[in-house]
């Protein structure tokens, strides 16, 4: 991967930005190294660097430094001359990588995929887990809707979470446009 830097967000006062290659540093010494290089930049008030994401916070004074003079600090520091701006798309093969799934997401992942596969090897392929909780919710609403002659508003939560799952699933597309961003 080609290293470049990425203004990601520019307000006065506050920018962030990110690094290609931040993130896939093991040690934090070049992170620290490149705060306490960025600090001493006049105006400059603090900086917040996560190395695990590979993003730069600086805030500063807007009277005394800006976002270009930052960028161009960040440049001569990092040697890194390739840069885009808020908005900008880096050349394809070249988006910044989300750090994925952390261990707790990966576990849940599995223990849903393996209950998933002894479903599937228990009706010999006829239903997965994902059939059969559809089956479920639908078995438990006709049975609510038989005893008490009437069927419910759903809680908002439900309408809520229904309403984000339907647009993830239709728009996901431009949610992975997004992320590529």
């Amino acid at each position: 991967m080609n290293r470049f830097i990425q203004a990601v967000h520019v307000m006065p006062g506050r920018a962030r930005f990110r690094l290609s290659w931040l993130h896939d540093q093991r040690d934090s010494d070049e992170a620290t190294r490149l705060a306490d290089d960025l600090s001493r930049v006049p105006g400059v008030r603090e900086v917040e660097i996560r190395a695990f994401t590979g993003g730069v916070l600086c805030h500063y004074d807007p009277a005394r430094v800006g976002q270009p003079e930052i960028l161009a600090e960040l440049v001569r520091l990092t040697g890194v001359d390739t840069t885009f701006g808020p908005g900008e798309r880096p050349p394809a093969g070249e988006a910044l990588r989300s750090p994925g799934p952390g261990a707790v997401a990966r576990e849940v992942a599995k223990l849903f995929k393996d209950l998933d596969d002894e479903v599937l090897a228990a009706t010999d392929g006829k239903l997965d887990l994902g059939t059969l909780a559809t089956f479920g919710f639908v078995a438990t609403g006709a049975l609510n809707l038989a005893v008490d002659g009437k069927a419910p508003a759903p809680p908002w939560f439900n309408l809520a979470w229904w309403g984000l799952r339907t647009f993830m699933l239709f728009e996901a597309d431009a949610v992975v446009d997004v992320g590529d961003d």
